[in-house]
Parts: structure tokens; C-alpha cells; sequence
């Protein structure tokens, strides 16, 4: 694999799990706006951040053997379109409970996006050295991004709207989308994946 595509490929994965971590904290700094946008009540409100931790920690298990078994780029790939989608979804949210759909099926995505993560990387990286430089970084990033999710949703609440801490993910999403198809290269063991629901 070329230098550019490694970088590509590097980038990608950042990106994708940055928006999928960022999503646990941001939504909480909107809840206020959204319940005034949407008249919501406070039992409602909960299930917007609970759709998304509970999608994703349901789910979380399956994405390796799925990847595994499907391809890890193209399982990957799916996951960061299907953010993407859900992210759209809850833009454009005219009620409380299209929102909560929108929330769950970015938690459903990102349980494909973060743990694909690590077995991208390590694919990509095949030497030790450059492996737990890659793991590094990632972990430092999602670190960041769960720290920065709440500040950037203060910020864009303050000066736009609560949409907008689902928008940012549209360009982001389709910014890692095109970046992992460039750069990451597939790897599959279909013979070592069992998937037991």
C-alpha cells in the first residue's frame, strides 16, 4: 500500500470514529433546545442520548465477526454511509420520535465504525512498529473527540441550532466516506467468523 493511500486510509478511520464518538456527548448540551424545538417532555428527551448508547452497545459485538465474515472495508464503509443516513434523519426530524429513530440508527452504525477501526488499522499497518503508532493515535483521537463533543455542541447550539450537531456530521461522514474508499484496502476471514445472534 502507497504512503498517500496509508494516509488516506489513516485519516478515514480518524474521521469515522471521531464522528461516531463525538455523537455519545454532543447531543446532551442540545437536549434544552431540542426539547424547546420539538415540545418534548423530559421522558422523551432521555430516549435521544439512550436510542444512540443503547444501538451501539447492542451492537458493538456483532461488528467483528460481521466485518470478519462481509469484508471490513465494506462493513466499515456501510457503517459510516449509515451514520451518515441517521445523522440526516435526525436534521431533519419534524417530531421527538423520528428523531430517537435517527439516533438509533447512528448507534447502529457506529457500533460497525468504531471497532472497525482497530482491525483496519492493524491491517494496514502490518509491522509492530507502525501498528501501535496507528492504535495510538486512534486512541488519542477518540479520547479528544469525546472530550470536544460537548464543546462543539455548545457552540454550535449557541450559534446555529440544535440541527446543526447532526448536520456537522454530513460533511465529516461524506469527507471519510471518500477517503475510505480510496485508502482502505479489504481484508476478509469468512472461514474465522461466526455470527451468533
Amino acid at each position: 500500500m502507497s504512503l498517500s493511500r496509508k494516509s488516506a486510509a489513516v485519516l478515514a478511520v480518524y474521521l469515522g470514529t471521531c464522528m461516531a464518538t463525538v455523537a455519545i456527548s454532543i447531543v446532551t448540551v442540545a437536549l434544552p433546545a431540542i426539547q424547546a424545538g420539538l415540545g418534548a417532555e423530559l421522558a422523551g428527551l432521555q430516549w435521544v442520548v439512550g436510542a444512540y448508547a443503547l444501538s451501539l452497545s447492542a451492537c458493538m459485538l456483532s461488528a467483528g465477526p460481521i466485518g470478519d465474515r462481509y469484508g471490513r472495508k465494506r462493513a466499515w464503509l456501510f457503517g459510516v454511509v449509515l451514520f451518515t443516513l441517521g445523522s440526516a434523519t435526525s436534521v431533519t426530524a419534524p417530531s421527538l420520535a423520528v428523531l430517537i429513530a435517527g439516533c438509533a440508527l447512528q448507534g447502529v452504525a457506529g457500533a460497525l465504525v468504531i471497532p472497525g477501526a482497530l482491525s483496519i488499522l492493524a491491517q494496514a499497518f502490518p509491522d509492530p512498529a507502525g501498528r501501535a503508532h496507528a492504535i495510538g493515535g486512534w486512541s488519542s483521537f477518540s479520547a479528544v473527540s469525546l472530550i470536544l463533543g460537548p464543546m462543539l455542541g455548545g457552540i454550535l447550539v449557541d450559534t446555529v441550532d440544535w440541527r446543526s450537531v447532526f448536520l456537522i456530521n454530513l460533511p465529516v461522514g461524506a469527507v471519510a466516506l471518500g477517503l475510505g474508499l480510496y485508502g482502505i484496502d479489504e481484508s476478509a476471514d469468512p472461514d474465522h467468523a461466526e455470527l451468533d445472534p
